[in-house]
């Protein structure tokens, strides 16, 4: 009769479970009038402009005073063709959470294909578990590129490990024009090289003693490990020169992945707070799951370590380098926490694989029935704190993801803007992180900053500080002349929480108010002070 039954559940059908729980979940996360993000508006935006232009190979709405104006590089092409249908068939705001939720659950699809095609056992509990991670739910419900990323690094990951160069150069091609993240795959390369190169040389001079130097060059250079790591080289090198912004995306990579990704100017000037570190006790309380399962992994591990592979060595570093970066950028939580699960499940997968659960079952039977109260209990708690804290989690993900930006706001303001402003006059606002959603309402105007601030910082930082000091109320003096010579500006809208800012308008000449709502005012500057 189980036989039976076994032979009527289709063998795929663990994909559509994957997909069907994770598309439910992240649609009830998503189910609001916000965005919890501001980047999110102007991913938005770059689809609608595509539908006409499908390489926007400048970018003028930054291109006054910050490094935009030179090196423009869209890091994000293909994930912004993906969304075109989305924006156009739907409510561009409403179509990219469903490109979010669809990418999100087939990252969690890409995941379970992963751990069957390494041959994990329980793959689909396993799968299900990541759920139950708090930190890279919220980071997959953000309507960005983050899910494209990790569905090409791990898709990238099973290439690697299978030693097919082919399919991981075209790969890490794709991986260029869809995300800017890319040396993620040349890392992976990288530390899967050493795993070989570190595995051969204990392997090999431990068992064999000395070697020949044709030994040392067949033990430092296996061909096929390398292999990988040029086939990953070469695909980002393909994919940054065969690119439409090439070569000013020389630049604009040298600001993204070293200035902003690697020196970061988060001492300096305010840049977005997932450029800051993450405390290592607020990560474990947050990754609670994950951690237990860690420890269990590290000491199966080691207690195992004869039956271990390159591949768990490969695993386990891939995690220590995540979690290093994580601990350095929060952003890189959302490869800490799968690559931490891919490690955690391939060795507790591998180890149950090798024992026999029957066994163990009945041993716990006859445990439990010795000790029926002090069992009891336990697994009473272990019922009721586990569904607790998966929903207390929950509960903070869709808070955090409803008190976000709604879809209105600035919207009467950049509606005003667009009417009464002339084509390229340039906007004075008074935040960096507020460019997104005025972009995404008015691309008639053009703004100071945005995106991330050290774009600024690196065209003028002089300028950058000004900026800032006035916005922020330190420069209260001599506003005006800065304001319409330095910005050259027609206009400054300033959110109703920027008070001082708002006042200092007020109290100086040559500023008029044209424009005032619950979100914004909007003064014009006049030709001279004293009109």
């Amino acid at each position: 009769m189980r036989h039976k039954l076994k032979n009527k559940i289709p063998p795929k059908a663990g994909y559509f479970i994957v997909f069907g729980i994770a598309f439910v979940l992240f649609f009830v996360l998503q189910y609001s009038h916000t965005l919890a993000d501001p980047d999110s508006y102007y991913h938005a935006k770059m689809a609608l402009l595509m539908k006409n232009q499908l390489v926007i190979k400048e970018f003028p709405w930054l291109g006054e005073f910050t490094v935009l104006g030179e090196s423009f590089t869209d890091q994000h092409y293909l994930y912004h063709v993906f969304l075109i249908p989305f924006v156009t068939f739907f409510n561009p705001i409403a179509g990219l959470k469903l490109a979010t939720i669809i990418l999100a659950s087939l990252f969690l699809v890409v995941f379970y294909w992963l751990l069957k095609k390494i041959k994990i056992r329980f793959p689909l509990a396993f799968t299900l578990m990541l759920l139950t991670m708090n930190p890279l739910v919220f980071r997959l419900s953000l309507a960005k590129a983050p899910s494209v990323s990790l569905i090409i690094l791990f898709i990238g990951i099973f290439f690697i490990i299978n030693k097919r160069w082919k399919e991981l150069t075209l790969l890490s091609f794709i991986y260029v024009w869809a995300y800017g993240g890319f040396t993620l795959i040349v890392l992976a390369s990288v530390l899967f090289l050493m795993v070989d190169l570190i595995a051969n040389v204990f392997i090999k001079v431990w068992r064999s003693g000395r070697l020949t130097r044709i030994g040392w060059l067949n033990l430092l250079f296996p061909w096929p490990v390398w292999r990988m790591f040029m086939a990953a080289i070469v695909g980002v090198i393909a994919g940054i020169v065969i690119n439409p912004y090439f070569p000013q995306n020389l630049d604009y990579y040298r600001y993204q992945l070293f200035e902003i990704g690697v020196k970061n100017y988060g001492q300096i000037i305010g840049v977005g707070s997932e450029w800051y570190s993450y405390e290592p006790l607020s990560l474990i309380s947050a990754t609670v799951f994950l951690s237990i399962a860690l420890v269990i992994a590290v000491a199966i591990m080691f207690i195992n370590i004869k039956k271990q592979t390159r591949r768990e060595a490969f695993f386990l570093l891939l995690t220590l380098i995540f979690l290093a970066l994580t601990v350095k950028s929060r952003r890189y939580v959302e490869y800490y926490v799968p690559a931490g699960c891919l490690f955690s499940f391939a060795v507790i997968g591998t180890y149950l694989k090798s024992i026999k659960l029957r066994e163990y079952w009945k041993t716990f039977l006859e445990f439990y029935f010795r000790k029926k109260i002090i069992v009891s209990i336990i697994v009473i708690y272990f019922l009721v704190s586990i569904p607790t804290v998966i929903v207390h989690h929950f509960l903070n993900e869709r808070r955090d993801l409803v008190n976000g930006i709604p879809f209105t706001r600035f919207q009467a303001a950049s509606g005003w803007l667009a009417k009464h402003s002339d084509a390229g006059d340039i906007i004075f606002h008074s935040s960096w992180d507020e460019f997104p959603v005025l972009f995404y309402h008015n691309d008639k105007n053009y703004y100071i900053g945005g995106l991330d601030q050290t774009f600024m910082y690196l065209y003028n930082s002089d300028l950058h500080k000004k900026w800032a000091d006035i916005t922020t109320g330190l420069l209260t003096q001599g506003i005006y002349q800065i304001i319409k010579d330095d910005f050259r500006a027609r206009y400054v809208l300033s959110s109703q929480k920027h008070r001082q800012f708002k006042k200092t308008l007020e109290d100086t000449v040559g500023f008029r108010k044209v424009y005032e709502d619950a979100e914004a005012v909007i003064y014009q500057v006049s030709c001279c002070a004293h009109e």
